[in-house]
């Protein structure tokens, strides 16, 4: 899941990546949206961008740049394909805020059996 997301080491990143073609022709090779991608090269964007637009970007990317480094850059931990931390990552921001709350009540639920548990 993100935890750090540091604005400028992704927009270095994405300049590098882009190598000579310029942003909105890398947005085309990635298909994705052209504003989010200058967004992103601005700094302009709060919150990281998600799996799927950074495995698009890796999938284009030239100079080395993986899509391990874009998503390091946007703080994701490194999470094995189909792990349920991937599949949480990926998923549309309001879904993945939903996903992270079961999860913590599932916790929280779990906690509580083992110290009734305990008790007997």
């Amino acid at each position: 899941m993100a935890a750090n997301y540091n604005k400028k080491i992704f927009a270095l990143l994405l300049d590098r990546a882009r190598g000579d073609r310029n942003l909105k022709a890398f947005a085309e090779d990635c298909d994705i949206s052209y504003i989010q991608l200058r967004k992103l090269s601005l700094c302009e964007q709060e919150n990281p961008p998600g799996m799927r637009l950074i495995k698009k970007l890796g999938a284009h990317s030239v100079n080395d740049v993986t899509t391990e480094d874009f998503a390091f850059a946007a703080g994701y931990f490194a999470v094995e394909e189909g792990s349920i931390e991937h599949k949480v990552s990926s998923l549309p921001p309001k879904q993945r805020r939903s996903a992270e709350e079961y999860v913590d009540y599932l916790l929280y639920v779990s906690e509580k059996n083992k110290k009734r548990k305990g008790d007997n």
